[in-house]
């Protein structure tokens, strides 16, 4: 699904075009994220010495990298109000035939309007034009509603996965992997 709905476009999208605004997002991002590892960690693992501002440093300057860098295979969808980019995610290319989910992210006065869900079917279209034959991705033990709509989207939790992501260590045990394969 592509289009606009309710004035938010969701649509792929070159990194360049939008650079500024997606850094601003991927900040936002792993912010929230980097909230929810220090919750998390203070209740399984009060003696890991986690930083929020380090985590959220390093991991959005590894995303830019990551986007910035040249190569065909680096699709990005986004969910444009607007000039204002609310929404977005990418794929990390593992080999030519797999690919890793990152970085779903819907600004918060945005959600609850199927915006993660348009962004996800969009990025699944994508990924099969593109040659894929299987989608992964991680997500934190305490993210239940991005599990859910995963599942809903076609995925199955599988034991044994490896994050590119750097995701602190007590928390890698936890971590639920995903994957689907693709019809293209």
């Amino acid at each position: 699904m592509t289009g606009n709905e309710g004035g938010v476009s969701v649509e792929r999208s070159g990194f360049e075009a939008y650079e500024t605004a997606i850094e601003t997002l991927l900040g936002e991002y792993h912010r929230s994220v980097a909230d929810g590892h220090r919750d998390y960690l203070a209740r399984h693992a009060p003696e890991y010495e986690f930083s929020p501002a380090a985590y959220v440093r390093d991991e959005t300057e590894t995303d830019l990298a990551y986007l910035g860098t040249e190569g065909p295979r680096r699709p990005l969808v986004i969910a444009v109000d607007g000039d204002d980019v609310v929404g977005c995610v990418y794929l990390y290319e593992l080999t030519d035939d797999e690919a890793e989910i990152k970085r779903l992210y819907v600004r918060e006065a945005y959600r609850g309007r199927g915006l993660g869900r348009r962004l996800l079917e969009r990025l699944i279209e994508v990924a099969e034009n593109e040659g894929y034959r299987s989608l992964r991705l991680d997500t934190a033990p305490y993210m239940e509603g991005a599990q859910h709509l995963y599942r809903e989207l076609g995925f199955d939790t599988y034991e044994g996965g490896a994050s590119v992501t750097d995701v602190p260590d007590p928390l890698l045990d936890d971590l639920v992997f995903m994957r689907r394969r693709l019809d293209g």
